[in-house]
């Protein structure tokens, strides 16, 4: 081989860089770490995003239990009130009675009363016919 052979230029024009063996095999396990790290990250970010959706799905699930809760709650307020307003009438009911047992009884010792004073009046009515 000629010297001229080894003494030629370049044909690219593209600049080279000279570095030491050891800063470029820094270089290429920093290059590595930086691919393997871009793919643990793609991969941590769509771990990320369906973790989001999943929480999303159980905090609307969560809000309707709470809704179905306050909605319970708010029935069994109604039911409370309908109980209270039922017993308070009841307790009026059952004192009506009571004072209409009273009344009937006194209205039936009158009608004893009266019917008595009938059948003496007619039997002193018969007796004074006869009499006469």
């Amino acid at each position: 081989m000629s010297l001229t052979a080894f003494s030629q230029r370049d044909t690219t024009k593209e600049q080279k860089v000279c570095m030491p063996l050891s800063t470029a095999q820094r270089i290429a396990v920093d290059l590595l770490r930086y691919d393997s790290v871009r793919v643990e990250l793609k991969t941590t970010n769509e771990i990320l995003v369906r973790t989001e959706k999943k929480i999303n799905k159980q905090d609307s699930i969560i809000v309707a239990y709470e809704d179905k809760v306050l909605t319970a709650k708010q029935e069994i307020a109604a039911q409370v009130d309908k109980f209270n307003a039922c017993s308070g009438r009841v307790i009026e009911l059952e004192k009506d009675v009571a004072t209409l047992t009273d009344k009937n009884r006194s209205l039936k010792g009158w009608i004893k009363g009266l019917a008595g004073g009938l059948v003496s009046s007619l039997g002193i009515l018969t007796a004074l016919i006869m009499l006469k």
